[in-house]
């Protein structure tokens, strides 16, 4: 979901307009808007009292009020999220709280446990997420990605028509060979040549959107159901190239980041 600048401001202000620990209030900022935010890849998402699947049989009989899991989130794979918020800024998030969430919400329903909180959480309680799976986005960075993407997004590119040249000539080339190349692979002239054979190389300067157009040409040649494996030679690349696609995606993506 592509916000302009003023949509995306508007969404950053109610966050910060939250008084200190006005846990509710963070709890349906996060249930509103965390389909804005690309990385996160929402769906659709729901306080835990709003959710339609809540009185199944498979989750013990909280006490009122007192449910660990605040919100469920369904990703854009159809797969569910539990979520726990925590809205503390003079509070420190503590490793005892996401191993008590992670063992409520340890339901084979979900596919994941985000643990959300407001301020940048320590580092023990990093690690201690990590080691029982458990995710935790960054609130403040997610943010500053989406003003940085709505910024870009009402500006006129100018490297667009470069971007479409370069999208429409490595299509053609995958997708029917240069005439050397289909020669030497069916000894004859064709229209046409098996995916296997074909390769092609882009080669442009730095800052001319290289990942963008390897993201394009990918949505031109693969189907909703296929596979597209990206290499790239560092860490800090994935991530960058994970957030690029998730950013400027024209369908729903799927992302599997290996090391």
């Amino acid at each position: 979901m592509a916000l302009g600048t003023s949509s995306a401001t508007e969404v950053v202000d109610r966050l910060r307009a939250l008084e200190d620990g006005d846990g509710k209030g963070f709890e349906h900022w996060v249930s509103e808007h965390a389909r804005v935010f690309p990385e996160w890849e929402v769906a659709e998402c729901w306080l835990w009292d709003d959710w339609p699947d809540r009185n199944s049989d498979r989750f013990p009989e909280w006490p009122s009020g007192q449910s660990p899991i605040d919100l469920v989130a369904k990703k854009t794979d159809g797969s569910l999220a539990a979520i726990q918020c925590k809205f503390y800024t003079n509070t420190s998030v503590t490793p005892k709280q996401v191993r008590e969430f992670a063992g409520a919400a340890s339901l084979d329903m979900f596919s994941e446990r985000w643990f959300i909180a407001k301020e940048d959480v320590s580092e023990p309680v990093r690690k201690e997420a990590a080691l029982l799976g458990v995710r935790v986005p960054d609130v403040e960075e997610a943010c500053a990605s989406l003003i940085e993407s709505a910024a870009k997004s009402d500006q006129d590119d100018p490297r667009q028509p470069m971007q479409d040249e370069a999208v429409a000539d490595c299509v053609r080339v995958l997708r029917q060979g240069l005439p050397e190349h289909r020669e030497a692979w069916l000894g004859k002239r064709a229209e046409w040549m098996p995916a296997e054979a074909s390769r092609a190389m882009l080669v442009l300067p730095c800052g001319t959107g290289k990942t963008r157009v390897s993201m394009r040409v990918m949505e031109e040649l693969c189907s909703a159901t296929d596979l597209g494996l990206v290499l790239v030679p560092s860490i800090a690349l994935v991530a960058q190239v994970r957030q690029e696609y998730l950013s400027n995606k024209a369908r729903p993506v799927r992302a599997l980041a290996v090391c």
